[in-house]
């Protein structure tokens, strides 16, 4: 029996030594995602993170972990990091197109189109999107709004020969 405490107690010592690592980590990256490359650390929370998700870590565990800002799920979080930047960049372009060739942030854009024509896009993910004005067809809006352009210049001078801007 005594040979099981020390084992007991050798465990949560670890977990105790890696739950103080993750949160110096955590304050000199600014979060607790810690590749698994980074040795120890890494594979403990990845393991954390598995307990998670089968339901094996105590309720206590969580509210610990999260008080420090653990992610769960990190494919939710990516999609969330890559919508903030979405957000940023319609404050600065007054538009969600980003072009397709502009990086990742073009490419997640161009997914998420993919995703919407495909009915692979969660509800909550669509509304979160048209939330900040998310155009599903930009092509067909650009070219509606060039024919707005259109009717009004028509009725402005009565003809649709439009002058070449040079």
């Amino acid at each position: 029996q005594g040979d099981v405490l020390m084992k007991l107690r050798y465990w949560e010592d670890l977990w105790e030594w890696r739950y103080r690592e993750l949160k110096e980590y955590r304050d000199e990256h600014g979060g607790c995602n810690v590749p698994q490359s980074q040795g120890g650390l890494g594979k403990w929370v990845s393991h954390r993170r598995e307990e998670f998700k089968t339901g094996k870590l105590s309720d206590e565990r969580i509210a610990r972990l999260e008080s420090i800002g653990i992610v769960w799920d990190l494919r939710e979080q990516e999609w969330l990091d890559s919508f903030e930047e979405l957000t940023k960049y319609k404050a600065e372009n007054s538009d969600c197109n980003v072009p397709r060739k502009q990086g990742s942030l073009g490419a997640w854009v161009d997914n998420q189109r993919t995703f919407y024509k495909n009915g692979k896009l969660s509800q909550e993910r669509l509304d979160l999107l048209e939330s900040i004005g998310f155009s599903w067809e930009p092509i067909d809006e650009a070219w509606m709004t060039h024919f707005d352009e259109l009717v009004d210049f028509k009725n402005e001078n009565g003809h649709c020969s439009v002058p070449k801007v040079q």
